[in-house]
């Protein structure tokens, strides 16, 4: 991060002769705020922090939204952060729509069967996302689903 100027150096007069020519640098307080400030920005937060708001693992986080192009990771040196509106849009479609899996879920079924009830014209897929996309489904019509197969549906509303 010194080689790169993220981080400056603090001058040899401010070292110690005993701190000189040792393994360790001293790095100025401003260069190190303004790197924290960057990291820890009220607008950003992080991966972990975003899976959880999506209530997904990281992986799935990367599958269906990051990989989709709904939410853009932010690279600060080599520490990654999310933006928090791209976490709020997100949040805001998942209170109309589920995806694949969380649908499979609530119909007590396979991945594949939800697919294939799609294909049959039972279930309408709604493909959300800009090169690589994602098949979501309206919660009303997975309640629907589950009422028809007569098992309670396990999705919130």
């Amino acid at each position: 991060m010194l080689q790169k100027g993220i981080l400056q150096k603090m001058p040899l007069s401010g070292q110690s002769r005993h701190e000189r020519g040792k393994l360790f640098t001293r790095i100025t307080l401003q260069s190190f705020i303004a790197l924290n400030n960057k990291i820890n920005d009220s607008d950003l937060m992080t991966i972990q922090a975003a899976a959880k708001a999506l209530h997904c693992a990281i992986n799935a986080l990367y599958i269906n939204w990051i990989h989709t192009h709904f939410i853009s990771i932010v690279y600060i040196y080599h520490f990654k952060r999310i933006r928090k509106v791209d976490v709020e849009r997100v949040q805001h479609i998942l209170k109309e729509f589920i995806t694949c899996s969380e649908a499979s879920k609530a119909l007590h079924m396979y991945r594949t069967h939800a697919r294939n009830l799609e294909r049959e014209g039972v279930l309408k897929g709604f493909k959300f996302g800009d090169g690589r996309t994602i098949t979501l489904y309206r919660r009303s019509d997975i309640k629907r689903l589950a009422r028809q197969y007569k098992k309670k549906p396990s999705i919130n509303t």
